[in-house]
């Protein structure tokens, strides 16, 4: 009874402290031990009526110098069971015994543990054919490999740090940790995702680089190799690069934390709330989606940028405009000029206006007041969390006193660093939302298991049917990369916009493959794109059907649905039929429309 009352305590206390640190796990089991054989001689000693020991304090005396005898074999087990009960003297060994042993083992495994963790986990990623790399700091390593082992059993995890980790992280025991060296000495054979957490751009592409060349050097014996890198905001939206050995991923934290947005709360469901859809018929927008955005941020910017690749709806204003945004900024003239550089599509435009105003000047407020009925969203986003918190707050303000309560916009505000209490308290708003940066920063879905690109990568191999080419995925840069997962990201929208037709099925899917186009041409706009005029053409790229200069970043299907047909093309309909294609895929699950 002895035995097995230890075993069962023991398996306890294993299952009580089994998420605990190593080190707090071995004083408890270390504390059991000592206790349950202390407990257990004590009780002999008290009801042994030959014992020597007159009272209690004796008895707890002795048992506390004894138990210590006891654990490392120097004492005298028969003196608790009593002389010639063997059973009982039996099962007071084997319990001393247990109990030494459990606690040189969690001695070992404490003072030793990286040792043993290192490899145990070496062993297992010796042997497993897909491993995850991550390479950047503690806390965004954390982050990831918490929602990585909620994603995936039993992944097998390589964590390269780019800062000093502590003796005692618990990534030693859940991740096997190498050098920045182990990227040029990965095993063949394998396959690999390999995630390029934020630091210097540019150390960061040279790790790209890396991989990129190792792959190179052992082509036939390499399995596949993904990358997920982040980059700063203007190098992953406005410049183009390719590995061709890499299935490469190339994002920023601005993207990440504006797409986790629109993901819950896009521009059709802001339209859609303010009944700017035509209801019977075809849904064409009655009203374009007017935006503003106070501080001119690169978060601020990838906004406004990603709400307009958003936005793209065919409109029946006399225009056609679909999009509209006012930005407001303290020090506007460089960045504007810095923009419109990048994206000369809206100096050509006039989609957006810009003023400089200081913030609660004369002239914010006297902006802010003139258009404050128009505007369906508004985004906060200086560079200073704590003005951003000021702002929103001051904008309800102002709308209350204007008495506008039916048309109040969707507020959204930027947080750089965490404030609880801001938060919550912004949030008993209803119109107000909250982007907090570094939470949506990380994750799983985005990072490692990118499900999206299943739907980009086949977009690609119905281009290259259609338009008889052979580009390989690796092989066509990341802004191609880019265009084909913003195509698979409108899945839904085309859905649901196919939903909201009243129209016979024939003109409603003509009218998606004219937004579709609408929708590229909105993206390629967002990215620095312009029309290419097809005069300015050689007659050779004529002859050959070429419909781009890359380097000018300059289309020449850049223009109008109905413009299409003009342009030279290898068939009648050809350039309309890879946003026709687009549509199909996109509906061709119809369970989920």
């Amino acid at each position: 009874m002895i035995l097995l009352a230890y075993f069962v305590l023991l398996v306890f206390v294993f299952s009580v402290s089994r998420k605990w640190k190593a080190r707090h796990r071995t004083y408890l089991i270390l504390s059991y031990n000592f206790l349950f054989v202390l407990c257990t001689q004590l009780f002999f000693r008290l009801t042994d009526s030959g014992t020597n020991d007159h009272t209690s304090i004796i008895s707890i005396g002795r048992s506390l110098y004894n138990s210590v005898q006891n654990l490392t074999f120097d004492g005298d087990v028969s003196e608790w069971a009593g002389i010639g009960d063997w059973w009982q003297e039996t099962q007071a060994w084997l319990v001393v015994f247990f109990a030494a042993v459990t606690n040189v083992q969690r001695l070992l495994l404490t003072i030793f543990y990286r040792v043993f963790a290192q490899a145990k986990l070496r062993f297992k990623v010796l042997h497993a054919k897909n491993q995850t790399i991550i390479v950047g700091k503690i806390n965004d390593a954390k982050k990831l490999v918490a929602d990585t082992m909620k994603s995936l059993f039993k992944p097998r995890i390589i964590y390269i740090p780019t800062e000093t980790l502590p003796d005692d992280s618990e990534l030693y025991k859940i991740c096997r940790i190498e050098k920045e060296g182990y990227l040029n000495h990965l095993k063949r054979h394998k396959n690999y995702t390999v995630v390029l957490l934020p630091d210097d751009e540019y150390v960061n592409l040279e790790r790209v680089h890396t991989l990129n060349e190792w792959v190179e050097n052992n082509k036939k014996k390499v399995g596949a190799v993904r990358v997920s890198v982040f980059l700063d905001n203007d190098l992953e939206r406005f410049r183009d690069f390719k590995a061709d050995n890499l299935d490469t991923c190339v994002i920023s934290k601005e993207e990440i934390a504006v797409r986790s947005f629109l993901e819950e709360c896009s521009p059709i469901d802001i339209l859609a709330q303010t009944n700017s859809f035509e209801t019977s018929g075809l849904p064409y927008l009655t009203d374009s989606f007017k935006q503003c955005v106070i501080g001119f941020s690169v978060i601020g910017q990838e906004f406004l940028l990603l709400s307009y690749e958003n936005s793209a709806f065919p409109s029946k204003n006399k225009d056609g405009r679909f999009f509209e945004a006012l930005v407001i900024d303290d020090n506007l003239d460089a960045k504007k000029a810095a923009f419109l550089t990048e994206v000369p599509h809206f100096a050509e435009s006039k989609e957006i206006e810009f003023v400089n105003a200081e913030y609660n000047s004369e002239q914010y407020f006297e902006t802010v007041k003139k258009h404050a009925a128009e505007w369906k969203q508004i985004v906060v986003s200086t560079e200073d969390t704590k003005a951003n918190i000021d702002i929103a707050m001051k904008l309800c303000r102002t709308y209350d006193s204007l008495g506008i309560s039916d048309a109040r916009p969707q507020i959204v505000v930027i947080f750089h660093n965490s404030y609880a209490g801001a938060n919550n308290l912004l949030r008993k708003f209803p119109n107000i939302k909250v982007v907090d940066v570094e939470s949506q920063l990380i994750n799983y879905k985005t990072l490692i298991g990118r499900s999206t690109d299943l739907i980009a990568k086949d977009a690609n191999n119905y281009y290259n049917q259609l338009s008889n080419r052979g580009t390989l995925w690796n092989n066509i840069g990341t802004f191609l990369e880019a265009s084909n997962r913003a195509q698979a990201l409108d899945v839904p929208i085309k859905r649901k916009l196919y939903r909201m037709s009243k129209a016979p099925q024939a003109q409603t899917l003509d009218f998606l493959a004219r937004y579709e186009h609408l929708r590229w041409m909105a993206f390629s706009f967002a990215h620095g794109w312009m029309p290419l005029p097809v005069n300015e053409l050689t007659a050779e790229e004529q002859k050959n059907f070429k419909t781009k200069h890359p380097l000018e970043k300059r289309h020449i299907c850049l223009v109008p649905w109905d413009e299409l047909d003009s342009l030279p093309q290898r068939s009648p309909g050809q350039l309309k039929s890879y946003d026709v294609e687009s549509v199909r895929i996109a509906l061709s699950e119809p369970s989920k429309i």
